[in-house]
């Protein structure tokens, strides 16, 4: 998932609980283990663009979304603060064979390869990495984000957008970011929605959802 600041409320689970990181990595696992879909965001976001392409997963946790669109012949750039989070992706990408090898730059990424990058994304996207034709935001990341910071992550991911490339973002509306601050926010950062669904299986989106996957493009 940046700083203290920006996304204090990530900081105050896991400063609260130490454990925590591991645990959520742990109950993944389980949940493969038992045989749980867990790929709906990776099918969905790969139905959005063509083979190959640049695909940023802001809030990318340990890798789960990044590492299965590596997979499907992506090329990946996982950002998150959370650097047991990052850990974690990078050695499961590396195990996975879809790992970008560390003597390579980030920009000189291929297809099928994904890097984890400790990172703020309510800061500016780290230079080194490429303009993307898709940015995915799953897992309600941006409901731990606190004060200004999800009008900051909107405007800083929307700078790292290519000419023409799209978001999609998805979090429940239950979690304490409204769907008219949301609006406000998508509004004073330069976004606007093309297309909304009630899941990740873009089933249609309406007045009693309390979950929105939003598919955005630059105004």
């Amino acid at each position: 998932m940046g700083d203290m600041t920006d996304q204090a409320r990530w900081q105050r689970i896991t400063s609260a609980n130490p454990e925590h990181s591991a645990r959520y990595i742990d109950r993944f696992k389980q949940l493969a283990a038992r045989g749980f879909d867990l790929h709906g965001e990776a099918r969905a976001a790969d139905a959005l663009v063509a083979r190959g392409a640049l695909i940023i997963d802001a809030g990318c946790g340990p890798g789960r979304v990044a590492i299965e669109l590596a997979k499907r012949g992506h090329r990946v750039i996982g950002l998150d603060i959370d650097p047991e989070f990052v850990a974690e992706g990078t050695t499961v990408a590396a195990d996975a064979g879809v790992g970008l090898d560390p003597a390579v730059e980030t920009e000189d990424i291929s297809p099928g390869q994904v890097r984890f990058i400790e990172a703020n994304i309510c800061e500016p996207v780290p230079m080194d990495v490429p303009k993307a034709d898709l940015i995915v935001c799953a897992g309600n990341v941006i409901t731990f984000l606190d004060g200004e910071s999800p009008a900051d992550f909107l405007t800083h991911i929307g700078n790292s957008l290519a000419p023409g490339g799209r978001m999609v973002i998805g979090f429940g509306l239950r979690r304490g970011y409204s769907l008219a601050r949301y609006e406000g926010d998508l509004a004073s950062s330069g976004w606007v929605s093309q297309s909304r669904f009630s899941t990740w299986q873009f089933e249609p989106f309406g007045a009693d959802s309390d979950f929105l996957v939003d598919i955005l493009s630059r105004t």
